[in-house]
């Protein structure tokens, strides 16, 4: 596996709320590592250090802001991407500001994710 093409998925039920999502990332040859607790990620960060962050934010969870805050100090400009089932204009500028690197609603498709992510891992292995 390339480990250049590793993602961090955070979210609750992912199989199941965004199965379509992680199983064109799979196709595509990107490395899942799945996990429902933003508390996991330093751990995870130290193992995967040349990685992006996708974020989940189902209906009335606050994933995203959770993630955001996980991130130790020195790893708070890997990219997140926040993805979400119905986007409100509010919560995207408050997690653009917090340091999220793009922001997308499940609808967008995921074709259009795919290129933020494949782009997000871009940066971060070309920064790390």
């Amino acid at each position: 596996m390339l480990r250049s093409k590793s993602v961090i998925f955070v979210g609750n039920n992912l199989e199941t709320s965004v199965s379509s999502l992680l199983a064109h990332l799979r196709s595509e040859g990107f490395h899942l590592i799945e996990t429902a607790s933003p508390e996991d990620l330093p751990a995870l960060l130290e193992e995967n250090p040349s990685v992006a962050i996708v974020a989940y934010d189902a209906r009335g969870e606050d994933t995203a802001r959770q993630v955001l805050r996980a991130l130790p100090e020195r790893r708070k400009k890997t990219p997140v991407i926040v993805v979400v089932d119905q986007g409100a204009f509010e919560q995207y500028y408050e997690l653009m500001c917090e340091g999220a690197y793009d922001y997308f609603e499940l609808t967008s498709g995921v074709e259009v994710i795919e290129r933020a992510v494949r782009w997000a891992v871009g940066t971060r292995t070309a920064a790390a």
